[in-house]
């Protein structure tokens, strides 16, 4: 999703003051002064150190020049080959029958001119930027269309390349992916040769099968190349922006081996692993993620299970605190309050089980959100949030996605990208983080309440977007493209359908039994109040000092989990002695990146940039290719003014991550203290524009917070949602129901 402002690292201390001009200007002010600062600490001379010069280190990562088909970075193998190799992939169905039909329900193929929900925002884009901007969608939705020119003309409903999607041999074909982005990858369009029917050897087996063989990472890298959108002037923006990004989500997260935040235990995966799991001793090709209506447009009811299992298996969700009168009780059991009583209670949600954010994607389309319903000793409804009933209109409800604002400030609500500027606020959930949703209540005069149901519901799409795609769908054009896509894929899409609702998660003091360890609960929790304003940090403080006293000194890994958070606290919190006792005890039970990376952190913020680059250094040589260790690392040492090494930490993360905008800042500005008049500081200067955010976007949330209401709200964690009245009714009835079918978790 855009995101446009980043602190520079050379200012990491300072606030964010939305202008990379001005925190340029600071960061060369910090850096002269740093020395004299910090005295004895600054160590020994970039000289003494017999660091390489960066001659020798290597030219600076550039962007390449724009492809054929930009803004897409797509390439074809021969490029002018044909695209019938992209379309006539029925075929592949003779001998893989099983895969071919999980492929043909699937996302990938359903990514095109066949897909409506996809159809109506391209259309859109089309209409307001041109055929040859719409590339950038095409890339990766559209590769046949591409190939042979035919996102620069209209689109005509029975041309099958408008249907193919990304087939098997877009997949199958692809080699040489980079990071870059919007499509990065080449596809061959050589002919693909095929045995002879069940032909189970032979040069013709063989010679088809080194076709169209896919590594597993070059599979992985494709898939980043097309989950990483990059937006820029060729897309009618003014400045650089991810339009998603979910691919530096994973590579930051647990699943790649790269977590910063904590000490984690999770089996590394990549795409492949996540979404394609084994099915029957082969990969499954359904592609299965959160896109429920297509899902069940396919009405394939292994389909639809997978999409399930995937779905329930992303959260874990808990009741963390009830506060009454000013009492706070941790992770209750049951709640008692008589008429007129007030209370604030803390919901703590968990991505357990997505290796980027949940939900993923474009980030503002989603309809995830929370359910909260307050009932009295006979389950009758008291008060709610988030009840889907004609009755609950207008109450204060938690959905798991992101703002994004126009030019004015103004929430973008008909996923126009040409329009898109900034993100307000984002409410979606980064692997292995928790998310802590604040609700407080008013018992009515003659009411009680006795318990309470929390649930997870999920709907892949926003009310208005839905809304949008449904009225978009009953165009001539559109009729006609449906239509024809029935008849290929042998089911029809109705855009206008009810949106399946799935629940995801539930949890209640109804039912307060979880398998998962005190201490655990509490580590979750603290985790999320991590997230609070300064202000509210400290509350962070109790769930995790209480889970560190709940575990014995033989829980070495468990109780590094709790010290490295606590360490996390104090160091935010300035205390910064404090926080290296817990990181020192941490890395005592159990090391790793995470606790360098956090040690750095606490350190940078006290400008003890010698320390910190230390640790920055420990946790970079751990996490080679998480770029956010190497943005910090390059930050720490560019203030210590040690620039051949700077240079090269901005050039080791850059090759992770090509547009990071703080690392480009960062091999600029080393390299103009190097040798400012040379052409390699010239072109990481222009390489440095291209890329920098939009410098407006401060200025654009701020006027979102002043004049939308509500939007001010959002921004702040832990700002508590009313839950409202509601008819007295059996919890039963008031329960948002699921939409189509639901399988079983």
């Amino acid at each position: 999703m855009i995101d446009f402002v980043h602190c520079p690292p050379r200012a990491r201390t300072m606030p964010c003051w939305g202008s990379w001009v001005v925190a340029a200007a600071l960061s060369l002010i910090a850096c002269a002064c740093t020395r004299s600062q910090q005295g004895d600490d600054s160590g020994v001379s970039s000289e003494q150190r017999q660091v390489a010069s960066y001659e020798e280190i290597g030219p600076p990562r550039l962007l390449p020049a724009p492809g054929p088909h930009a803004p897409s970075e797509i390439r074809f193998e021969p490029p002018d080959g044909d695209a019938s190799v992209l379309t006539g992939v029925a075929e592949c169905g003779s001998c893989h029958s099983e895969i071919y039909s999980e492929w043909n329900r699937s996302v990938h193929h359903l990514a095109s001119f066949n897909n409506p929900w996809y159809r109506v925002a391209v259309d859109r884009f089309r209409a307001a930027q041109g055929n040859t901007a719409s590339q950038f969608c095409g890339g990766c939705h559209d590769p046949a269309l591409v190939v042979g020119g035919g996102m620069l003309q209209d689109i005509v409903a029975d041309d099958r390349r408008a249907h193919a999607g990304v087939s098997c041999t877009v997949c199958h074909g692809a080699e040489g992916a980079t990071p870059i982005g919007n499509a990065s990858f080449t596809v061959s369009l050589s002919q693909i040769p095929l045995p002879e029917e069940g032909a189970d050897s032979g040069p013709a087996l063989a010679a088809h099968l080194q076709r169209l063989q896919v590594d597993r990472g070059a599979a992985n890298g494709v898939c980043v190349s097309c989950h990483r959108g990059v937006l820029g002037p060729e897309t009618g923006h003014e400045h650089f922006a991810f339009g998603m990004d979910d691919a530096s989500d994973w590579a930051h997260s647990a699943y790649a081996g790269q977590g910063t935040a904590q000490v984690d235990d999770v089996e590394q995966q990549d795409c492949v692993a996540c979404h394609m799991p084994m099915r029957d001793g082969r990969r499954s090709h359904a592609f299965a993620a959160a896109h429920t209506p297509l899902a069940h447009a396919g009405a394939h009811e292994a389909h639809i299970d997978e999409v399930d299992r995937s779905l329930r298996s992303s959260v874990q969700m808990d009741v963390v605190s009830l506060t009454v009168g000013g009492e706070t009780t941790l992770l209750p059991t049951e709640i008692h309050l008589a008429a007129g009583e007030t209370a604030e209670i803390d919901v703590a949600i968990r991505n357990v089980g997505v290796g980027h954010r949940f939900p993923g994607g474009a980030l503002d389309l989603h309809g995830t959100w929370l359910e909260v319903v307050a009932v009295d000793g006979e389950r009758r409804g008291v008060l709610a949030s988030g009840v889907a009933r004609e009755f609950a209109a207008e109450q204060q409800t938690w959905r798991l996605r992101a703002e994004v604002v126009d030019d004015e400030g103004v929430p973008v609500r008909d996923h126009d990208i040409h329009d898109m500027r900034g993100v307000a606020w984002n409410h979606t959930i980064a692997p292995r983080d928790v998310s802590v949703v604040r609700y407080t209540l008013t018992v009515p005069a003659d009411r009680e309440v006795r318990g309470l149901s929390v649930r997870l519901l999920h709907q892949r799409h926003a009310p208005w977007f839905a809304e949008l795609t449904c009225e978009a769908s009953r165009e001539p054009q559109a009729l006609a493209l449906d239509a024809y896509a029935a008849r290929e894929n042998g089911f029809e899409i109705d855009a206008c359908a009810p949106q399946p609702v799935t629940e995801i998660a539930q949890i209640g003091t109804l039912q307060p039994s979880l398998q998962r360890p005190r201490w655990q609960r509490l580590y979750e929790y603290g985790l999320g109040l991590l997230h609070a304003l300064q202000e509210s940090l400290d509350q962070a403080r109790a769930p995790l000092v209480e889970a560190l006293g709940l575990l014995d000194e033989g829980s070495g890994r468990d109780r590094a989990r709790v010290h490295l958070a606590l360490g996390r606290l104090e160091g935010r919190q300035g205390r910064t002695e404090q926080a290296m006792q817990h990181f020192d005890e941490a890395a005592r039970l159990a090391g790793g990146a995470s606790i360098a990376y956090q040690r750095g952190q606490a350190l940078a913020r006290v400008w003890r940039w010698e320390q910190a680059a230390d640790a920055f250094s420990e946790a970079a040589t751990l996490q080679p290719g998480n770029d956010s260790v190497w943005q910090a690392y390059a930050g720490a040492l560019g203030s210590l003014e040690r620039n051949d090494e700077g240079y090269a930490a901005a050039r080791q993360g850059l090759e992770a991550q090509p547009h990071n905008g703080a690392l480009l800042l960062s091999q600029y500005l080393s390299l103009q203290r190097l040798d400012p008049d040379s052409a390699a500081t010239t072109a990481a200067h222009e390489t440095w524009l291209r890329r920098r955010p939009y410098d407006r976007a401060p200025s654009i949330r701020a006027r979102c917070y002043e004049e939308v209401p509500g939007c001010s709200d959002e921004r702040v964690p832990l700002t508590p949602r009313s839950l409202s009245a509601v008819p007295s009714l059996p919890l039963s009835e008031l329960l948002t129901p699921e939409v189509g079918r639901a399988a079983d978790p």
